[in-house]
This record gives C-alpha cells, sequence and structure tokens, in this order.
C-alpha cells in the first residue's frame, strides 16, 4: 500500500482541486468561528471552574491550531507538496553503487561485491519497513486522540449517571461551549456534537499529512544517507578507484543536503505551531490527570498525554536520526583509507568531509533544532506550567 496516498488525496481536497472546489475550507473557517466564539465564552463563564476552565483553553488552542494547518495547507499546498515529492523520489539506482566492477575482478573483489549489494538491499527493505511502521504507529495514534476527545464526554457522562440523563446538556460536548439558556434543547446538543465531531476528524486529517510528511521526508534522509556512507567506503576501498562513480556519489552528498534545506524551508510553520499546541495539549493533560474532578476524565486526560508525547517524540526523533546519519557519515569520510590514492582521490574525500562537517539538521525559522533536545525542552517547558498551574490554582 502507498502510505502517501492518503496524504495526497487529503492535500487535494483542502487545496480545493477535489470535487468540492474550496468547500471545505470554507466549512472549516465557519466552523473555527463559531467554535473559537462559544469556546472563549466559556472560558471566561466558567473562569472560577478550574477544570471546566482549563478544559476550554486546551479546546481553544486545538481549534486555532487546526485552522492554521487547514489554511496552510488550502493556500501553501505547496510546501506539503515539496515533502511529498521527496518522499515518492524513485530510491537510488542500484548503478549509482555499482562500484567500478573492472577493478574488482578476483575472487575477494566478486566476494565483498557481492556483500555490498547485499547491504544494500538490506537497507532499502528496512527503510521501506520503517515507512509503513511510521505510518502505522501516526495512523493509530491520531486515531485514538481524536477517538478519546469525540466520544468520552459522552461515554464518561453514561457512566456517571448509569442511564440516559433527563437533559442531553447534562452530558458535556467534546468542546467546551458557552451557549444562550434558549439553545438548550436535544437537537441543539446532537447538532454541536456532530459539528465537534466533524471537526475533530478534521484535525484528525490535517496533523495526520504534517506528521506523516515531515517524518518520512526525515526517514528518506536517513535512508540516503546510510547508502551514501556505503558507497564512500566501498569507493575508498576499491583497488582502482572510479572517478566516475566517485563524481557520483559526490553529487549525491550535495543533493541530500540540498533535500534537508527543502525540509527546512517547507515545514517552518506548521512545526513550529505543532509544538506550541502539543506543549500546551501536554501541559493542560498532565494537569487534569493530577487535578481531575473524577477517575474518568483522569484516565482519558493520562491517554491522551501520553499518545501527544508518544508523537512529538516520533518527529523529533526523525529530525536526531539526520543529524546521526551525518556523524556517521562524517566518521566514514575520516576513516577512508585514503594514504596511497591518486591526488583526486584525496581532494574528493577532503571536499566532502568538509562539506559533511556542519551539522545537517532541521531548523525551522532557524530557531531551534529539531531533536530530541527539542523533545526534552517541550516536555520541561510543559511541566514547569503544570507546576505553575497548579500552585495558582491552589492558593
Amino acid at each position: 500500500m502507498e502510505v502517501m496516498s492518503g496524504v495526497k488525496n487529503i492535500l487535494r481536497i483542502m487545496s480545493g482541486n477535489g470535487p468540492m472546489g474550496y468547500m471545505p475550507i470554507l466549512l472549516i473557517s465557519v466552523l473555527t468561528a463559531l467554535l473559537t466564539v462559544t469556546t472563549g465564552l466559556a472560558v471566561i463563564e466558567f473562569w472560577e471552574e478550574k477544570s471546566t476552565r482549563f478544559l476550554a483553553i486546551k479546546d481553544l488552542n486545538v481549534i486555532i491550531t487546526v485552522y492554521l494547518f487547514s489554511a496552510e495547507y488550502a493556500f501553501y499546498s505547496d510546501k506539503i507538496q515539496v515533502l511529498i515529492d521527496i518522499i515518492d523520489e524513485d530510491l537510488p539506482k542500484a548503478a549509482l553503487y555499482d562500484v567500478g566492477g573492472h577493478s574488482r575482478n578476483d575472487d575477494t573483489g566478486r566476494s565483498e561485491m557481492e556483500e555490498e549489494v547485499k547491504e544494500r538491499q538490506r537497507l532499502t527493505r528496512t527503510y521501506q519497513d520503517e515507512r509503513q511502521r511510521i505510518h502505522a504507529n501516526l495512523s493509530f495514534a491520531l486515531k485514538i486522540i481524536v477517538g478519546n476527545l469525540s466520544a468520552a464526554p459522552l461515554l464518561l457522562g453514561l457512566v456517571r449517571r448509569a442511564t440516559w440523563p433527563q437533559r442531553p446538556w447534562d452530558i458535556h460536548l467534546p468542546l467546551e461551549l458557552s451557549l444562550p439558556a434558549a439553545w438548550s434543547t436535544f437537537h441543539v446538543y446532537v447538532l454541536f456534537y456532530i459539528l465537534h465531531v466533524v471537526f475533530y476528524v478534521s484535525g484528525l486529517l490535517n496533523t495526520y499529512c504534517l506528521f506523516t510528511s515531515v517524518n518520512l521526508a526525515a526517514h528518506r534522509v536517513c535512508y540516503e544517507l546510510k547508502m551514501l556512507c556505503l558507497a564512500v567506503t566501498s569507493a575508498a576501498s576499491a583497488a582502482k578507484p572510479d572517478p566516475v562513480f566517485l563524481a557520483n556519489v559526490v553529487a549525491h552528498h550535495q543533493k541530500i543536503c540540498r533535500t534537508v534545506e527543502l525540509i527546512n524551508q517547507n515545514c517552518n510553520f506548521s512545526v513550529t505551531i505543532s509544538n506550541q499546541c502539543i506543549g500546551i495539549q501536554i501541559c493542560l493533560y498532565l494537569y487534569m490527570t493530577v487535578e481531575g474532578d473524577s477517575i474518568g476524565l483522569q484516565i482519558v486526560s493520562l491517554a491522551n498525554f501520553c499518545f501527544v508525547v508518544f508523537i512529538i517524540f516520533l518527529y523529533c526523533d526523525g529530525g536526531q536520526s539526520i543529524i546521526n546519519e551525518n556523524v556517521l557519515l562524517r566518521d566514514s569520510l575520516a576513516q577512508c583509507p585514503w594514504p596511497g590514492k591518486p591526488f583526486w582521490l584525496r581532494r574528493t574525500i577532503l571536499f566532502m568531509l568538509t562539506r559533511a562537517t556542519p551539522e545537517l539538521k532541521v531548523k525551522p525559522f532557524g530557531l531551534y533544532i529539531l531533536n530530541l533536545s527539542t523533545f526534552k525542552s517541550v516536555l520541561n517547558a510543559s511541566y514547569t506550567f503544570f507546576n505553575v498551574m497548579r500552585t495558582i490554582s491552589r492558593q
């Protein structure tokens, strides 16, 4: 199954190229405006009720973030398309890594070439399996979060009362709202519940596009760096180095560096906004897990906390993997057996080593590096704000 087919279809619909044109983004815009106003009023109206207040703030954060994602896909779809093109690009051709068979005609040389072919095949299989695994993990985590947010209020309300309540508004909606008293009817309740589920599903689709594109683009770069590292070792250890092959290796290295620059340029906004959103969500889920007024709310908040942390770990780990693979490439270049080799080979190795010395990294807006240190920083900031919230709420 093509892992990017879902992303392509969502992007086509959100960018106005689907059968409904720009209707999806218009509907999301209207729904966002309605939910922003009603949720903002809920923050003000229920300010004295700690649990409801923080739930409303959490919902307001999600509403604004989902709309920003939707707007980017609708009006700047080329950014996601660049990441899709990186992921869907053909895998490096086998000929690129065919290290001058004429220089390895002896039995030892042929044996080494067979081992290199097997290693390249293993790396390719591992990369393809990794794509499927990342896609499956992200899809599962996002579905669980949206399922919890959509169904938990209804299930918790029924569990607390054992039977269907006399007034449906006694059960919370997925998003905290403040509505006129005249609207407290069964039909309005059902309508808003459906609107909330639709909004969460649209948020799921947009978030799925973002995280899948960024994660798989990062792992594509890691795969190519591994293949390049193997090719460098093979080229330098050949008895008669092939200048054409080595020129291809240098060109491939330059292409990888340009690919990382493209990832930097096209995921700046989305990654920064998602970090902000996830940081706030982690803080509030942690607070509701510890200070929630019901065991059901605490369980749901803990589950969402775990899955949100898992999601931010996944794409921070993708950025960290690029840094790690670049370090391994630099080590391979530094350990090449260059003494006694032709001058052009030594000069090429020096050129590649110089190019690989600076960190190859994803750095949104040039403000921070997408790596495990960023993951730790987000968790530390969330925990700090959680402690501030607990201190203020107990005063």
